[in-house]
């Protein structure tokens, strides 16, 4: 049975959001970098004494250096969703593979985009795969095998 790792909706310009076990940890947003919006996420989720060992992190916007993703790996954080889209794609996508960290694409940049569920999911295979609902559709991607 697939399970349920967080939900969450980011509509704010560079919001992230950091959820886990069907929880909302925290969110950072009105900010005008995305590296200043996760650690005021990091601050609030720590702040309530949130594991983030294992936590996803959302973006609405694209990272345009890994900056975001190597401190949310350094917290814990294990999975990163973001639209895509920066010329810089490959360092943060170079990034998550040297380090583990699972990444799924959605390639919606909006303002508006909804990121519904998140599932791991582990087959026979013993690949853990990772599938996400974004604006209805669903996606997924091998998160370690």
């Amino acid at each position: 049975t697939p399970r349920l790792v967080g939900s969450e909706m980011c509509k704010e310009t560079d919001a992230i959001v950091l959820a886990k076990n069907k929880q909302l940890l925290a969110s950072g947003v009105g900010q005008t970098s995305r590296v200043d919006a996760l650690k005021q996420a990091i601050e609030k989720a720590k702040s309530f004494e949130f594991d983030l060992n294992g936590a996803v992190m959302a973006s609405d916007a694209f990272f345009p250096f890994p900056d975001c993703v190597e401190i949310a790996d350094k917290e814990g954080v294990k999975a990163v969703i973001q639209p895509g889209g920066s010329v810089k794609d490959e360092l943060t996508f170079q990034y998550c593979n040297e380090h583990g960290v699972a990444m799924v694409i959605t390639g919606i940049l909006t303002l508006n985009t909804k990121i519904i569920a998140i599932y791991h999911l582990r087959l026979q295979s013993d690949c853990l795969y990772s599938i996400v609902q974004v604006n209805g559709k669903l996606q997924m991607s091998i998160v370690n095998c």
